[in-house]
């Protein structure tokens, strides 16, 4: 990657009929059309899949784009034929129904609402990962393009910059009452935001890539957020892709105020979420010979050495004592929970609620507010004796929202936050998984604490990460156990709408602590 690479450009180019000199052959020969002179010339080698032959009724047309990015990280997004949502706007989700994705693969597209189609079945024509093209035909569903077939070839860029050239062809028929004029504007607008979003998500993409190895460590094989395989790279770029506000965050700033000092997530894995989050946002700031990454049973320390500073987690899933204690062993399916004891925490930083409706108590089922009070009473009590508020600073985050069923925001009853690509559009949208009484639990405690002269400050972040449908793992994660059969065709089953792809929510979430600290 070059240190000032292009922006992107959009250039369309649309194919014209060849005069028709066969008196045998009805079909016309269709060649990409010579444009601007600032247009990059498309290879012979490449130009051959956009040639084709065709007929009356029929039109076809080409798009192309530049990318500031390597052909190979171009390439891992595009060739991705069970993942077209990755990088189009306008699928909703993708099922693939036949095949494992060789040629001959059928996939299920569903539309998001607002367009003349609802579904689309789809067969992949073509894969040559050695000459980076993809094909592609619909062949059924509700939709009005008849006989859509899709080529779309990458090349590097003439340039010598590093970068990649996609061009993406079509030909379809023109539907009754259309004309080829209408038909070949309207699948030209849909492929040019396909291929600007394509350019968005893989120059990203690449960036992170040209990053050194050490940009961001790996923080433990046994954290499901923190796979470091090109799938965990996809779904931090992909689900976070939306445009966001930025709130200021200087990474050296914040060190320089930690100097001397810990900062400790204690909780379950979302803090961890929210801990990898604020280490991949200050670690970039440290030479690698400055820090450290080590655990101690439940305990594990990023140390930025030059500041004597630590960023820390500690596994205490309840807060107080559990069978879930165990830092890796912990999936288990009743938990119990002594909520007069709490677990024996190294230090606090930042708390958080952790995510389940009925707790296994004593044997038997308890509603969860009321032994959430018990738990949040033991802790108090502990803060009370143990911490020194005169050094230090503490913050409770609120309940993390869960999108686990996509009934609550109007969408099909069963489903969840797979295959979802944009926020909730809703102002004041609240879902089920976040229960105001246990919200209303911990501001009474944490306002019983302020009278006691211990100051908790709430991190409500609970209705800014509601909007947030779109920014979960989903299936891009590492699974836990090996997939069934049953659970591979249908991939909502084990999507993860409870944790955060990275980058991503957690950052806003820090950003937000941040601004406390510096109060």
């Amino acid at each position: 990657m070059p240190p000032n690479p292009p922006k992107s450009s959009v250039l369309c180019h649309r194919l014209i009929t060849a005069p028709n000199t066969s008196s045998n052959n009805q079909k016309n020969n269709m060649m990409i059309k010579k444009q601007q002179e600032q247009r990059a010339p498309i290879p012979e080698a490449v130009a051959r899949y956009h040639t084709r032959g065709v007929g009356p009724n029929k039109c076809c047309s080409a798009v192309t784009q530049e990318i500031a990015a390597p052909v190979s990280t171009v390439w891992s997004v595009v060739r991705r034929f069970d993942n077209p949502q990755a990088y189009k706007h306008f699928v909703k989700s993708c099922h693939v129904i036949v095949g494992d994705g060789d040629v001959g693969t059928l996939r299920e597209v569903q539309v998001i609402s607002g367009l003349p189609a609802n579904s689309s079945t789809e067969r992949l024509d073509v894969l040559d990962d050695e000459s980076h093209v993809i094909s592609f035909s619909m062949v059924g569903g509700d939709h009005r393009l008849s006989n859509y077939k899709s080529v779309t070839t990458l090349h590097p860029s003439p340039s010598g910059n590093g970068g990649t050239v996609v061009v993406e062809s079509y030909v379809v028929d023109v539907p009754p009452g259309n004309t080829k004029e209408d038909t070949c504007n309207f699948v030209d607008t849909i492929v040019r935001c396909n291929l600007q979003s394509l350019a968005q998500i893989a120059e990203n993409l690449a960036r992170r890539n040209n990053k050194s190895s050490s940009a961001c460590p790996k923080i433990g094989d046994g954290n499901p957020i923190n796979v470091t395989s090109l799938v965990f790279e996809l779904c931090g770029i992909v689900c976070f892709r939306v445009k966001t506000y930025k709130l200021r965050f200087n990474a050296t700033a914040l060190l320089e105020r930690l100097r001397n000092k810990r900062l400790v997530y204690v909780g379950d894995s979302l803090n961890r979420n929210q801990w990898v989050s604020m280490v991949c946002l200050i670690e970039s700031a440290v030479p690698a010979e400055h820090k450290s990454m080590h655990t101690n049973g439940s305990l594990t320390t990023f140390k930025a050495t030059e500041y004597n500073a630590t960023v820390e987690f500690y596994w205490a899933p309840l807060l107080v004592e559990s069978n879930s204690d165990h830092p890796v062993n912990h999936r288990i399916p009743k938990r119990i929970v002594r909520v007069q004891q709490l677990k024996n925490m190294p230090g606090i930083g930042v708390m958080q609620t952790f995510l389940f409706s009925i707790l296994i108590f004593g044997g038997e089922d308890v509603k969860m507010p009321r032994v959430y009070e018990m738990a949040l009473k033991t802790w108090s009590d502990w803060l009370e004796v143990h911490v020194n508020p005169n050094n230090t600073k503490l913050f409770f985050v609120s309940m993390s929202p869960t999108h686990q069923s996509a009934e609550e925001w109007g969408e099909t009853n069963g489903e969840n936050c797979y295959g979802e690509t944009e926020q909730i559009k809703v102002e004041g949208y609240w879902g089920n998984s976040s229960d105001l009484k246990m919200m209303r639990v911990v501001e009474n405690v944490i306002g019983e604490l302020k009278t006691r002269g211990l100051d908790v400050q709430m991190l409500n972040i609970t209705q800014l990460s509601q909007y947030r449908k779109e920014g979960h793992p989903s299936i891009y994660r590492k699974q836990c156990d090996v997939l069934t059969e049953e659970q591979l065709t249908n991939p909502s089953s084990f999507a993860d709408c409870i944790h955060w792809c990275l980058p991503g929510v957690p950052d806003v979430w820090n950003e937000l602590l941040y601004a406390y600290i510096f109060q």
